[in-house]
């Protein structure tokens, strides 16, 4: 791609999203959660308060799945 001429810096952005939304398909996987305002108030504060909720929530994940968790 970076041989690729471009006419507009426009054009140049639209492919660079293009490929990076293929790749994602091919790599990545979205998992939504939803929780109550209410009743999950204090998951909802302690998310809040860690500065990435991916990395925090993997960690959580794998410390589960090292203690044998199903």
């Amino acid at each position: 791609m970076a041989n690729v001429k471009y006419k507009t810096e426009r054009q140049a952005r639209e492919a660079q999203q293009k490929k990076l939304a293929a790749w994602q398909r091919e790599n990545c996987r979205n998992v939504m959660c939803r929780f109550f305002v209410k009743g999950d108030a204090d998951v909802l504060e302690k998310l809040s308060s860690v500065p990435n909720k991916t990395d925090y929530i993997r960690s959580l994940i794998r410390a589960d799945i090292a203690r044998g968790g199903k």
